[in-house]
């Protein structure tokens, strides 16, 4: 992995004029691609609603629609 990867967050807030929902004026958080933004959540400036990655929705997926993902799973399944 490059150190200058990022990560890349998105609002999925239906209200929120920066979330996906909004093409015009969609908001897109870029972060580097590390184990302290992984670990650690980020909210919206707009709505302050919980940001989302492809990889949380990709973690979600391979877990069931259902799966509960904890912090902790999350901190662990990234660091190790």
């Amino acid at each position: 992995m490059k150190t200058n990867d990022n990560i890349s967050y998105y609002c999925f807030n239906h209200a929120c004029k920066g979330s996906i929902y909004n093409s015009n004026s969609v908001l897109i958080i870029d972060l580097p691609l590390n184990s302290r933004t992984l670990n650690n959540s980020h909210y919206c400036v707009l709505c302050n609603s919980k940001l989302v990655s492809l990889i949380d929705i990709e973690i979600k997926q391979t877990l069931g629609e259902n799966a509960v993902m904890s912090e902790d799973y999350l901190k662990h399944s990234f660091l190790s």
